[in-house]
């Protein structure tokens, strides 16, 4: 899948970058190796970037600082050179270059002087709304500390998926990292109360089979059970399911917990498989239980459908939910209030989503799959995949639907079908979350702030993991 970060990536290899002007000839070698790479100052015109590999294979990727990309040349056999033409507006971007992470400024028009943004730069025309607020983001939970946050976690990668019970109920934040084939788990930031683990750290989440082998999956969305049908077998542990997860290799997975005499709970540290579509091609993005509560709803973007299993997790015939939107894919499913909601993203010739304004849509539907009302969203979707109602008290937007667009990491918020406005910070500009995934509002009790909405993401092309929170200023 196509996969976008805030950053200009450079992964070379023993190689050497050439920069050309189109028009005069003049060229800047910079040779870029293991070790790392230099900063780089280049003219704000079309130019031709060529890579010359002189060992291994090398290629690079350049995004701009909202997460587009902007060029791409695969890796290039060691001895050969490919080119390939770019027109970079002036602006900061970020080249990481070498096998270990190494990071230096690219600077395109500017004085080299000027401090480099890392990743936060507002989308064009996209002026503000009287009356919607501002608001903080904090990055609790990242796998790197260049994200500056509370707690760093290597495995956190990819954070995708993102769950948890309601208040009364216990429990912990469930962090799905497709990155780390895993659920990560956090309890508190609330009430005084910092975030932390317990000893239920990780939950290890299956995928397909190869040779008669599950392998490790590759969670996407992850939903908290409130019935009690979806009942797994877990071996020392059968109950109805708490947890369900969809991964990108088409499967199902479940896990539960059983209270002990005593007051124990024996929590599996693993997922349970209870569907596996993967041979049909499917990749299942979201999951949500419907409002009947008797049925789970699978957005296959594998086979642009929305799929559905019985309480005991037997596929059945879908009933509606048909698709309003020819050339989207389902790419998340998410239940709210009576309603589901159903977000699509563009699809591209090799199946991947597309990531520009306008590639993205929102349709809500009745539990029996009648399609309610497509959204309007005024062209600014873009690949939006979580969507939360805002909790009281988020400033102007409370009660407005927010949906998370993983194009181009914004946060547009809807009333009634219709575009309101974007979640801004305090200078007015559109929030931007690089590789935004999931939204959830804490519930006030012991997981999280009431008045915060909780996000988790994969910057830099999905290959590190972020959760935060977003709160009004």
């Amino acid at each position: 899948m196509n996969r976008t970060v805030a950053a200009a990536s450079a992964l070379v290899l023993a190689a050497s970058l050439t920069a050309c002007s189109s028009g005069s000839g003049d060229a800047v070698a910079v040779a870029l190796t293991s070790a790392g790479c230099p900063d780089l100052s280049l003219p704000e015109r079309p130019l031709t970037l060529r890579v010359h590999n002189s060992g291994g294979e090398g290629g690079f990727e350049v995004y701009d600082s909202a997460g587009a990309s902007v060029a791409r040349l695969d890796p290039v056999k060691a001895g050969a050179h490919a080119d390939v033409e770019v027109d970079l507006g002036a602006g900061h971007y970020v080249l990481e270059c070498g096998p270990e992470e190494a990071t230096s400024s690219l600077t395109v028009g500017t004085p080299s002087d000027e401090p480099l943004d890392l990743g936060s730069a507002a989308p064009a025309d996209k002026p503000a709304v009287a009356g919607s607020g501002t608001f903080d983001t904090t990055n609790l939970v990242a796998n790197s500390a260049k994200y500056a946050p509370q707690i760093v976690d290597p495995t956190m990668l990819n954070a995708w998926g993102l769950a948890s019970r309601p208040a009364g109920k216990g429990g912990h934040f469930w962090v799905a990292a497709s990155g780390s084939a895993s659920s990560i788990q956090y309890v508190g930031d609330v009430a005084g109360t910092p975030l932390h683990q317990d000893d239920l750290r990780v939950v290890t989440v299956p995928g397909d089979k190869v040779e008669g082998f599950d392998t490790l999956g590759e969670p996407t969305g992850v939903i908290f059970n409130d019935t009690t049908n979806f009942v797994v077998d877990q071996g020392a542990v059968k109950g109805p399911a708490k947890f369900l997860f969809a991964t990108a290799d088409g499967t199902i997975s479940a896990w539960t917990e059983t209270a002990q005499p005593g007051g124990s709970v024996t929590r599996p540290p693993f997922a349970t498989k209870v569907a596996d579509d993967s041979a049909d091609g499917a990749q299942y993005f979201g999951l949500a239980i419907s409002p009947t509560g008797d049925q789970l709803l699978a957005a296959d973007f594998g086979t642009s459908r929305i799929v559905t299993f019985s309480s005991t997790f037997e596929e059945e015939a879908t009933k509606g939910f048909n698709n309003p939107f020819p050339g989207f894919a389902p790419f998340n499913v998410t239940t709210i209030d009576d309603q589901v909601l159903v977000s699509y993203a563009k699809v591209d010739e090799p199946g991947e989503e597309v990531h520009e304004p306008g590639a993205g849509r929102v349709a809500a539907f009745t539990a029996d799959g009648a399609l309610v009302k497509a959204f309007d969203d005024q062209g600014g979707l873009d690949a939006p995949w979580g969507i939360v109602k805002a909790p009281a008290g988020f400033g102007g937007l409370e009660g407005a639907l927010l949906v998370a667009n993983f194009g181009d990491g914004t946060i547009s918020a809807f009333r009634d079908g219709a575009f309101v406005d974007y979640v801004r910070d305090a200078d007015g500009e559109p929030v931007v979350v690089p590789g935004i995934w999931g939204l959830l509002a804490g519930n006030g009790a012991s997981l999280g702030d009431a008045k915060a909405v909780y996000f988790s993401a994969g910057p830099r092309g999905e290959q590190d993991g972020i959760f935060g929170r977003i709160d009004p200023k």
